[in-house]
């Protein structure tokens, strides 16, 4: 039998040196080339990564790329079908869990169609690095489109009623401060990660961008450094005002956490 050649990646490292498929996918690309399309399709109706026979995304990346040079477009709407059913649920969770609902389908659209993009892009090496570190590579593009839709939740936050709460009586904002403060000051830290996305929920939409990017993201509310983004400059508010947010969204989640006790 003739040998299955599978094709080299080109784009580079940071040390300079071409991405290097996994032994493990390359041998997974190469039994799968020996398949007919129906042994194939049999194949990749295998769903859980444990049984005997599953080909990894990588994997799958590959075969799509290639199938789509040689103009088998069947194949690739096939293949492509069963990587977009891997990977929903996984893009669905991220986006919905730091966006408002309203955002959430338009940028899991978005990030389906900037990843199958870049797979199909065959005068290109965007899907290169897809191969070596599927779910890294799939994070990094959900992240981009998830910064513009931030962007855009700013943006529309901007004229929202919540800025002319701030502006009220500085006293009694003063006195508010203190008290949730002194509440978050007694308490025991909590876990953070176990807030769920029903919880988040409860949170102004300010409130829970300040929490996900200060708890989760781990950006830091001010820095001197002007090239350094930070919360702050984000939303182009000031420290004490991020810190309200941030001390009011702990509160409530704090409440909710006793709550499910």
């Amino acid at each position: 039998m003739k040998p299955i050649n599978t094709d080299p990646l080109t784009r580079t490292n940071s040390d300079g040196k071409p991405y290097q498929r996994a032994p493990q996918v390359e041998s997974q690309i190469v039994e799968a080339l020996a398949l007919d399309e129906s042994e194939l399709a049999e194949r990749l109706d295998i769903r859980d990564f444990k049984t005997e026979g599953y080909f990894q995304e990588e994997c799958l990346v590959y075969l799509i790329r290639r199938c789509h040079r040689e103009d088998r477009g069947d194949l690739v709407n096939k293949l492509t079908e069963r990587l977009i059913q891997r990977c929903a649920r996984h893009i669905n969770d991220r986006v919905s869990f730091s966006l408002d609902p309203v955002y959430v389908d338009d940028c899991f659209r978005e990030v389906i169609a900037t990843a199958f993009g870049q797979i199909l892009d065959l005068n290109s090496d965007h899907g290169d690095f897809a191969q070596v570190r599927f779910w890294l590579w799939l994070d990094r593009v959900t992240s981009n489109a998830m910064q513009r839709y931030w962007k855009r939740q700013r943006e529309d936050w901007a004229t929202d009623s919540i800025d002319c709460d701030e502006e009220e009586d500085e006293g009694r904002s003063r006195a508010l401060r203190q008290k949730l403060e002194e509440v978050v000051s007694k308490s025991v830290a909590p876990d953070w990660q176990s807030v769920t996305t029903e919880a988040l929920r409860l949170l102004s939409p300010n409130e829970r961008q300040v929490f996900l990017l200060r708890r989760h993201a781990e950006w830091e509310i001010e820095n001197q450094n002007p090239d350094v983004m930070t919360i702050s400059r984000y939303f182009n508010r000031s420290s004490r005002t991020i810190r309200y947010w941030l001390t009011s969204a702990e509160k409530k989640l704090r409440d909710w956490q006793g709550g499910q006790q």
